[in-house]
């Protein structure tokens, strides 16, 4: 029932070894896993610095950039573990 998730994309995917799916490395573990929050979980991303990305659910009046959608962000963190689309 998180209203904010707060991700590090330029560091390590911990804990995300600690909830595997199966027949998906750690790497491709961690974007499904934001693909989850933004594509079915109802998040968005609210801004963008530094490696940080901040997801809010229902950016309704909460500003946030147009530009950030799952495909650009779920790309970004793809490209950045090597796994490519």
């Amino acid at each position: 029932d998180a209203e904010y998730v707060l991700l590090d994309a330029t560091s390590t995917i911990f804990p995300v070894h600690l909830f595997p799916i199966e027949g998906l490395t750690p790497e491709a573990a961690y974007v499904e896993y934001v693909r989850r929050l933004l594509e079915d979980d109802g998040f968005a991303v609210s801004d963008a610095e530094d490696g940080w990305l901040l997801l809010v659910r229902d950016l309704t009046d909460r500003g946030g950039d147009p530009a950030l959608t799952a495909d650009v962000v779920l790309t970004g963190i793809s490209e950045r573990f090597g796994l490519g689309n």
